[in-house]
């Protein structure tokens, strides 16, 4: 008898293939006279992708970008600048890069792509696997938005070498993203813990040397949470 789906998958599949629709029309918009843009973003419609090739799509922007999720967390102008001159085996040839730094994008659109960007991860990186994004199904929303504001900051601060660890003030840090969120977050945050703490032994398995430590850095504030409770 065939194991049935894993309704969390299933559901980031869809979302995976939505966000990228919708990155894709953006994309389009604002570079119709793009030829490569408007090929990707016809081929790549979500209504029109049967589910053998929505799960290729997606296992290949796993496959390229994992290495980077990290990365994609800060807002390091020169980390994106290398992201974005990246030539992804799924969106080959349509020069990132050259839209990124030479069309004149202003802060706000970049902001929305790089959003975009890290939608697209979370959901590959769930529906692949992957440990960092695993912990994140089971957080609150409002938290992990409170987080995730945090680990941006922090890695942005690992990258730009303003030192480790030791140097931040996580019981401040933590407050911080406690006063933010809400009562029924933090209940449904305790509700959660074993399986967070589960996830959260593994987070950094498969990551090595200056990701390991960006990673460590990111979940300081969650760290810090767990430990108070």
């Amino acid at each position: 008898m065939a194991a049935s789906p894993d309704p969390a998958r299933t559901k980031s599949l869809g979302k995976f293939s939505s966000a990228l629709s919708q990155f894709l029309s953006t994309l389009h918009q604002v570079f119709p006279d793009c030829e490569k843009t408007t090929e990707f973003y016809l081929k790549f419609d979500a209504g029109k992708l049967n589910d053998s090739i929505q799960q290729d799509v997606i296992q290949k922007w796993h496959g390229h970008m994992q290495p980077y999720y990290i990365m994609c967390m800060g807002d390091c102008e020169e980390d994106w600048d290398m992201i974005m001159a990246l030539d992804s085996p799924l969106l080959h040839g349509m020069n990132f890069y050259g839209k990124w730094k030479k069309s004149g994008l202003d802060a706000s659109s970049k902001d929305h792509l790089k959003q975009y960007i890290r939608v697209l991860n979370k959901h590959a990186g769930i529906y692949c696997g992957s440990p960092l994004t695993q912990l994140t199904r089971h957080i609150p929303k409002g938290m992990m938005d409170a987080i995730m504001s945090c680990a941006r900051q922090n890695v942005d601060m690992v990258r730009d070498g303003g030192g480790g660890i030791e140097s931040m003030n996580l019981e401040e840090i933590s407050s911080s993203i406690v006063e933010s969120i809400t009562e029924d977050d933090l209940d449904a945050f305790q509700q959660a813990m074993p399986q967070i703490i589960k996830d959260l032994a593994n987070v950094t398995e498969g990551l090595e040397g200056t990701d390991a430590d960006a990673a460590l850095q990111a979940l300081g504030p969650l760290t810090n949470i767990l430990g108070g409770m």
